[in-house]
C-alpha cells in the first residue's frame, strides 16, 4: 500500500496490486517477503531500463511517444507480470524439483510389499488433527537393493503432503546444498539452517536424501560423529506448542540411503523408524512399474513383454534400472527406426523385448562382476 500511495505505480499496476482475487497478491500467494520485494525490484528496474531507452530515443532525435514526468517512470501492471515470470516462488520451485525426483518413476503398487510401504508412507505424512500437541517425526528409507528408488518414493510422499495440504513448505535436501560447507562444523551449521526455515512454517516436511552422504566423515563406520549427532538432536527437537485453535505445528524429515550398511551403523537409531524398499521379484510386479511411467509410455502389451524377459526366475531388479533399461531399449529401437537399419522390421514390440533382453544381461553380467570386485576390497 505504501508503493500505491507514493505515486510509483500506473492506473493498471495499482489495479493488479489491489485486486485481491485475481491480482497480485493472488498471483504471490506462496511468495515470501523477500520474494515480494524481489518482484517489486524487478518491476522498477524494468520502468527505468525503459525510461532510460527512451530518453536515449529523444536524445537521439527519434519519435518517442511523449509521455509527462510523472508517468514515464512508473512501474506498469507488464512490469509487474514480466518480474513474476522470473522472481518464481522458492515454494514453487521446490515442489517441482520434488516432482521430478519421481515423474519417471513408477511410484506404484507393484507387491503387496509395496503397497504397504505406500500406505504406511500415506500415514506417515497426515497432517495431526486440530487441538493435539505439536508433532516431529522422521523415517530413513533404506533400499533392499541397489535401484530400489528411495529417493523417488521419499520425494513422492513430499510432494502428495504438499498436494493435499498436510504440509506448508516442502523441501529436498541433497549434498549439493551442502557442497559448499567447507568442514564439518560448516555442514552441522548447515544443517541447522535447514531445520530452522523449515521450522518458520507451521507444517513442513524435508527429505534428507542420501543421509549417509551428508554425514560422511572420519569417524566409526565412515560418519562424521558430529553431524550425526547435530543431526540426531534436530530429529528429537520439540516444537513449541501452538496458540490457539489452529492446526499444531509438524515437522516430518525423511532421510533416504540406498546403503543397508549406513543405516545399519552409523545411522542406526537416528530415525524413530526405518522401512526397506522392496526390490521388483516377478515379472507382474515389473510390467506395473513400466506402464505407470509416464516418460516410457509403453502400451500394456509392451510392458508385459518387456517384463518377462527382465525378469529371470530367481533374480531381482531395483526400479531405476529396470526403468533405465527400458528407456534405453525404446531410445535404440526408435534409433534403428528412424535411421532405417538394416534388417529392422516392421514389429517394433519384437524389436524393443530383443533388445531390452540384450541390455537386461549385459547389465546383470556387468553388476555381477562389480559386485565381485567390491568384494575384494
Amino acid at each position: 500500500m505504501r508503493i500505491i500511495g507514493s505515486g510509483a505505480l500506473s492506473a493498471d499496476a495499482a489495479e493488479l496490486v489491489e485486486d485481491l482475487e485475481h491480482g497480485l497478491p493472488a498471483l504471490t500467494d506462496h511468495y515470501s517477503g523477500a520474494e515480494i520485494a524481489g518482484v517489486v525490484r524487478s518491476a522498477a528496474s524494468f520502468a527505468l531500463a525503459r525510461n532510460a531507452l527512451e530518453v536515449e530515443a529523444r536524445a537521439a532525435g527519434r519519435d518517442v511517444q511523449p509521455r509527462d514526468r510523472e508517468t514515464q517512470a512508473q512501474v506498469t501492471a507488464a512490469d509487474l507480470r514480466k518480474s513474476l515470470a522470473e522472481v518464481t516462488a522458492m515454494a514453487g520451485r521446490r515442489e517441482s524439483e520434488l516432482v521430478r525426483r519421481f515423474e519417471t518413476h513408477g511410484v506404484v503398487r507393484a507387491s503387496s510389499k509395496h503397497a504397504v510401504l505406500l500406505d504406511e508412507m500415506q500415514r506417515f505424512i497426515r497432517p495431526s488433527p486440530a487441538g493435539g500437541p505439536p508433532r516431529v517425526e522422521s523415517v530413513l528409507l533404506t533400499a533392499a537393493g541397489r535401484g530400489a528408488g528411495v529417493t523417488a518414493m521419499g520425494a513422492w510422499a513430499a510432494a502428495e503432503a504438499m498436494r493435499a495440504g498436510s504440509v506448508d513448505y516442502a523441501r529436498i535436501v541433497t549434498s549439493v546444498d551442502l557442497a559448499s560447507a567447507a568442514d564439518e562444523a560448516a555442514r552441522c551449521g548447515a544443517l541447522v539452517e535447514v531445520f530452522a526455515e523449515a521450522k518458520q512454517a507451521n507444517r513442513a516436511v524435508i527429505v534428507l536424501d542420501d543421509v549417509d552422504r551428508m554425514t560422511a566423515g572420519i569417524g566409526p563406520s565412515g560418519a562424521s560423529a558430529a553431524i550425526v549427532a547435530t543431526l540426531r538432536a534436530l530429529l528429537r527437537e520439540p516444537l513449541p506448542r501452538q496458540v490457539g485453535r489452529g492446526a499444531p505445528g509438524m515437522l516430518l524429515v525423511i532421510g533416504t540411503t540406498s546403503s543397508g550398511r549406513a543405516a545399519c551403523t552409523s545411522l542406526e537409531g537416528v530415525f524413530d523408524a526405518v522401512r526397506v524398499a522392496p526390490l521388483v521379484c516377478t515379472a507382474a510386479e515389473a510390467a506395473a512399474i513400466l506402464r505407470a511411467s509416464p516418460a516410457l509410455g509403453l502400451a500394456p502389451e509392451a510392458a508385459a513383454a518387456c517384463a518377462a524377459c527382465a525378469m529371470v526366475e530367481g533374480t531381482t531388479i531395483g526400479v531405476k534400472p529396470l526403468l533405465m533399461l527400458a528407456s534405453r531399449a525404446e531410445a535404440l529401437v526408435a534409433w534403428e527406426a528412424s535411421a532405417e537399419v538394416k534388417g529392422f522390421g516392421e514389429d517394433k514390440v519384437a524389436r524393443q523385448v530383443a533388445v531390452m533382453k540384450e541390455l537386461v544381461e549385459e547389465w546383470r553380467l556387468q553388476e555381477g562382476a562389480a559386485l565381485d570386485s567390491c568384494a575384494v576390497f
